[in-house]
């Protein structure tokens, strides 16, 4: 079993973490710095299907101000708890296991590790990144945004916007012109670096020519 914060600032290395190893040999416990491995590579093994969920955990349940609160603490560079995983890739008596709630299966590699702690919030992550919209119990999907806006003025706790499916598409936020005006930065495509490097390229010239016409506007409101 492996301990490790989902996110580590540089005080926060003094912290011990606990890798408990139940091999043959007994139980072996060690101490040492932290096992910060990216979060991307968290999310990749989820991905993979190589990372899952253990079939005794509960199903998905937060909702939305618990995925808001994560998004926050993350933005701020809070820590964000601790996750412990249990790595059962060499055991021959594994314990059912299932994938993260909008992991492709016909992709899926054999198990690796089972989350033991942190199932809420990896789930959240993956979905936020990963999958189209996010999916909450009764079926229930939306589709998380950044405000770049409030970013940009320091409001990181109120800089996750969302909406459901149907308000999603009824207001046209499935079109990029209606995110740029409403400074909106959808989650899903910030792992997609192509896809968000274009993006960021109609979001500027959207930005430029908004800026051009507004100076137009001011000087022929003084003239």
């Amino acid at each position: 079993m492996l301990f490790m914060p989902l996110s580590v600032s540089p005080e926060e290395k003094r912290l011990a973490y606990i890798f408990i190893d139940t091999t043959n040999r007994g139980i072996i416990m060690k101490i040492g710095v932290p096992k910060t491995p990216e979060l991307i590579e968290i999310l990749e093994l989820i991905d993979k299907g190589e990372l899952r969920i253990p079939e005794f955990q509960r199903d998905f349940r937060w909702e939305i101000n618990d995925i808001c609160e994560l998004i926050g603490s993350l933005l701020s560079g809070y820590p964000a708890g601790v996750l412990l995983f249990w790595g059962i890739s060499e055991r021959r008596d594994r314990l059912p296991s299932r994938l993260v709630e909008g992991v492709d299966e016909r992709r899926a590699n054999p198990v690796k590790l089972l989350i033991l702690d942190g199932q809420q919030r990896l789930t959240s992550l993956y979905q936020l990144f990963y999958r189209e919209f996010v999916e909450l119990r009764g079926g229930r999907k939306h589709i998380f945004f950044l405000n770049l806006d409030k970013i940009k003025s320091g409001e990181l706790y109120d800089a996750t916007e969302y909406f459901s499916l149907r308000d999603y598409r009824r207001k046209g936020l499935d079109k990029r012109a209606k995110q740029y005006e409403r400074d909106l930065l959808p989650f899903n495509i910030l792992l997609k670096e192509k896809e968000l490097r274009d993006w960021f390229r109609g979001y500027v010239r959207y930005q430029l020519s908004k800026r051009e016409k507004d100076s137009n506007t001011d000087s022929r409101s003084t003239a």
